[in-house]
């Protein structure tokens, strides 16, 4: 699936960057939407969240190819967790909801 494509890919570039342990992550995610972008692929719209032991890594991104912009992605914390949804729940201990930027 395209899923597992983007993760495999992701995951080969974080195990090549060993030089920067605190953008290790970010790096190798930027890295894999750059080789889709070359790629020629129709415009697609990525939802990706990543963690590993340096940084939690959440974004929207939309291929180059249209305008259409990027699908909603939303963040809010309580005191013990940080959530990730395409939309804003309702849910005891999550107070607020915030919109990320796309790309």
């Amino acid at each position: 699936s395209d899923s597992v494509f983007l993760f495999r890919l992701i995951i080969s570039y974080y195990l090549e960057i060993l030089d920067k342990p605190k953008r290790r992550l970010l790096m190798a995610i930027r890295k894999a939407f750059t080789v889709l972008c070359r790629t020629g692929i129709p415009p697609s719209s990525l939802n990706v969240a990543a963690a590993d032991t340096a940084a939690i890594i959440c974004c929207r991104y939309r291929t180059p190819g249209d305008e259409t912009i990027p699908p909603p992605l939303f963040v809010a914390s309580s005191t013990r967790s940080c959530y990730f949804a395409s939309a804003p729940i309702v849910s005891s201990g999550i107070s607020s909801w915030i919109e990320l930027g796309a790309n």
